[in-house]
């Protein structure tokens, strides 16, 4: 075996072998995190809330929904009251979603709403607002002084449900009064369930879904707060229990196979420090791998530019032959080309017509096309020419042609 490779195997045996340690040494805290799901057991899951939805109403009138509310209801007949029952932290369905549930409810039917927030356009919609309550803004009251209760002389109950503040901080703060019926209040008097008439059904609000959840169902009374709450849902009613807006919950989406594998892993704390331990072993064993094999990659160089190199070979052979006059010559020709092809003009008699017509066009002053016509001349009526003569009507020629250009 490769020497290399003793190094990664023995940072992975190490790894593996610490993460055994620590999982068997480590008791697993308990979840507070809230889901509101029927799949999980935690205090803030929905599981012993949803199988005791038997002993309200018929077990057999009891399905879960993995649907938004505009597919479950686009293309369902439903031949009985039915009552719809979403129970989770927010509630934010977009407008069609929103329409379909209205339209539902309107045709006789009950949606049981229980969260903290819900959309604007259904807020809008049952004319309703809420409101989050802190504490009250007392820091001298006691962390279960918030109580709840119901109403109706027949529903109150003698003893308060008593919530911790984060349990009941919820309320609705506006409602329409005409449409609406106050079913429970807080210890400050404000409303946490309401019933909105829509049509010939009704819409049920509650605006504290933690107190509908697992922890309160086996504490203390609190189970009759929530059997009284859910039976403002007419016992003959179908339920639809709602599980498509708690789709984040990693738990109950890798249990319903609705996520990839990576999921589970990452929802579980111990196969995602085995994960992570088998990417860096991995990326560790490639660094000295391929830094060990890796061949050298050869410099290729670019081809060359053989019309450049041609110019240039070109260029110092009229130079090192010191004929001043013929590259001048050939430079002259250039230029009459270019006033001919641009400026559609006769070159034959650089007159003093010419250069007034030429400056016109291209915009060079006249003085500049003057001593160009001066020097070309010049240059025609000798037999050679200096090599400072030459750099001379270069230099005229090339500011000519960046004046012209402009």
């Amino acid at each position: 075996m490769n020497k290399s490779i003793y190094i990664p195997a023995a940072f992975m045996a190490a790894c593996l072998i610490a993460l055994a340690f620590v999982s068997m040494k480590k008791m697993d805290p308990l979840d507070w995190s809230p889901s509101f799901s029927r799949l999980d057991d935690r205090p803030y899951g929905s599981q012993i809330v949803f199988d005791h939805l038997g002993d309200i109403f018929d077990a057999d009138k009891v399905y879960t929904s993995d649907l938004s509310t505009y597919g479950l209801f686009i293309d369902s007949l439903f031949w009985s009251p039915t009552a719809y029952v979403v129970i989770n932290q927010q509630y934010r369905p977009d407008e069609y979603d929103t329409r379909e549930l209205i339209d539902f409810v309107e045709l006789g039917n009950v949606a049981f709403l229980a969260a903290e927030n819900f959309s604007d356009f259904l807020k809008d919609s049952l004319k309703i607002s809420t409101r989050i309550q802190w504490n009250n803004g007392r820091l001298d009251m006691p962390d279960d002084s918030n109580q709840a209760n119901f109403v109706l002389p027949d529903l109150k109950s003698e003893k308060p449900f008593r919530f911790f503040w984060t349990n009941l901080q919820g309320y609705f703060d506006s409602y329409n009064y005409l449409d609406s019926e106050v079913l429970a209040t807080n210890s400050l008097g404000q409303p946490i369930l309401l019933k909105v008439k829509r049509g010939n059904g009704a819409f049920i609000l509650c605006s504290t879904p933690f107190a509908l959840t697992n922890y309160h169902m086996l504490y203390k009374h609190h189970h009759e707060f929530i059997s009284t709450a859910l039976s403002f849902i007419p016992e003959e009613h179908t339920i639809f229990w709602d599980e498509y807006y708690k789709v984040e919950n990693l738990n109950r989406l890798a249990l319903e196979g609705k996520t990839g594998k990576l999921s589970f892993i990452f929802s579980q704390e111990s196969l995602t420090w085995a994960w992570l331990i088998f990417l860096y072993s991995l990326i560790f064993f490639v660094a000295f791998e391929v830094k060990r094999k890796q061949r050298k990659i050869p410099i290729v160089k670019p081809l060359p530019n053989l019309t450049l190199d041609f110019t240039d070979t070109i260029g110092r052979l009229y130079f090192q032959s010191q004929n001043h006059k013929n590259i001048a010559e050939k430079k002259i020709n250039v230029l009459l080309e270019y006033i001919r092809s641009r400026y559609f003009m006769h070159t034959d008699d650089l007159s003093p017509a010419f250069v007034e017509t030429l400056s016109a066009k291209s915009e060079v002053p006249t003085g500049h096309i003057q001593a160009i016509c001066g020097m070309i001349g010049r240059v025609h009526r000798q037999d050679s020419i200096t090599e400072d003569t030459l750099i001379e009507l270069h230099t005229l020629i090339e500011e000519f042609y960046a004046m012209s250009a402009r």
